[in-house]
C-alpha cells in the first residue's frame, strides 16, 4: 500500500512539474514538415510556420534546426523567428535546445542562473515543453539569443558585438590580419566591413607591457565583466570558452571600459567525460560530471593567460 501511495505521490509531483512548465507549440505544413526532416541538416533556411504560446498564436514565423553537433542527434534543437510586428517577450528568434549530451538537464540551465546572479550580461534560460506539429518533442531548455533585441531587453544601446565562432577556435585575441579576424569573429552588429576597434583592442591587449596591462584592461574592459566570466567558467569548468563561444560589446555609451564579455553555449559546462574513441559527435555523449579543464585552464588565449598572470587583477 505504502509504495501504491508513493507511486501516486510521485506521479501528482511530476505532473504538477510538468504543468508548471511552460509548452510552446510549432506547425508547419506537412509538406515543410517532411522538409525539415529530410533535407540537410545544416541547412539554415527557415520554413515558415506558425507558433504558439498559452497567450497568442503568430501566425508568419519561421522554423529550422540550430546548433553545430546538435544536428547530428536523434533529438534536434531548433529556433523560432517570429514576426517583428509580434515579438515575444521582446525577442524575434527563440532558441529551443535539445539538452542532449546533457542526461541531467541541468548543465546550462543552472550556468545561466548562476551568471543571472552575478549580474553578468548574459542570456536568460527557462525549461520548456515543445510540440511540432503536435508530436511532443520532450524537455528543452529556452534560452535568449543574443543579438541586437537581447541588448534592448537588457537596456544596453545598439553598438558593435561581435561573436567568438565556434567553427575555428581560434578567437584567442591574438594579433590576427583583417581577412582572419573576420573569420574568427563574426560581426553581429556594426558595418561588416570595420574591424577597425575589435582590432585595437586585439593590440593594445598584446602590446602592453607587463607592468601597465591593469591599467590597459581598466582603460578597454568593464572589468566585472571579465571576473564574472573568469569566475563562472571557473565553477562550471568551461575553459574552452576562451578562443569560441563568446560575445564581445562595444557599449559606446561609456569612455572607457566599453567592453564587457557576454558568454554563450554552455551545454557542456559543469564538466565532460566523453569518450574520445568514439567518432565525432558521438565523443560528447556522456551520463557522468568530470572535470576536463582544470580551474583557469584551457586553451591558451591571450586575454585570459595575461589577466591571470597580473597580480594586482587577480
Amino acid at each position: 500500500m505504502k509504495i501504491v501511495l508513493l507511486a501516486i505521490a510521485l506521479a501528482v509531483a511530476s505532473a504538477t512539474a510538468l504543468a508548471q512548465i511552460p509548452r510552446f507549440d510549432v506547425t508547419l505544413s506537412p509538406g515543410d514538415y517532411d522538409l525539415l526532416y529530410t533535407r540537410d541538416p545544416f541547412s539554415d533556411s527557415l520554413l515558415p510556420a506558425t507558433f504558439t504560446t498559452n497567450d497568442t498564436i503568430r501566425t508568419g514565423s519561421s522554423f529550422r534546426f540550430k546548433g553545430t553537433s546538435t544536428r547530428f542527434y536523434a533529438k534536434k534543437s531548433f529556433r523560432v523567428r517570429v514576426p517583428t510586428a509580434n515579438l515575444y517577450r521582446g525577442q524575434r528568434d527563440i532558441n529551443f535546445n535539445a539538452m542532449y549530451t546533457d542526461k541531467s538537464a541541468l548543465r546550462e540551465y543552472l550556468a545561466w542562473y548562476l551568471f543571472a546572479g552575478m549580474g553578468e550580461l548574459a542570456p536568460f534560460g527557462e525549461h520548456a515543453l515543445l510540440n511540432v506539429n503536435g508530436r511532443a518533442q520532450g524537455l528543452y531548455l529556452r534560452i535568449d539569443k543574443v543579438d541586437k533585441y537581447f541588448l534592448t531587453r537588457k537596456g544596453r544601446i545598439q553598438a558593435p558585438m561581435y561573436q567568438a565562432d565556434d567553427r575555428f577556435n581560434a578567437a584567442d585575441l591574438s594579433v590576427q590580419p583583417d581577412s582572419l579576424l573576420k573569420l574568427y569573429y563574426s560581426k553581429e552588429i556594426g558595418s561588416a566591413s570595420d574591424y577597425s576597434d575589435l582590432a585595437a583592442l586585439i593590440q593594445a591587449l598584446n602590446s602592453a607591457p607587463d607592468a601597465s596591462f591593469a591599467d590597459t584592461v581598466d582603460r578597454y574592459f568593464d572589468v566585472p565583466s571579465l571576473l564574472n566570466w573568469f569566475a563562472g567558467n571557473t565553477l562550471m569548468m568551461m575553459g574552452d570558452s576562451y578562443d569560441k563561444n563568446y560575445y564581445l560589446y562595444r557599449d559606446t555609451s561609456r569612455v572607457t571600459g566599453q567592453w564587457v564579455v557576454i558568454p554563450w553555449d554552455y551545454d557542456l559546462s559543469f564538466g565532460r567525460t566523453g569518450d574520445l574513441s568514439m567518432p565525432y559527435p558521438s565523443s560528447l555523449l556522456n551520463d557522468r560530471f568530470a572535470c576536463t579543464f582544470p580551474p583557469l585552464s584551457g586553451p591558451p588565449a591571450v586575454l585570459k593567460d595575461r589577466f591571470l598572470a597580473t597580480p594586482v587583477l587577480v
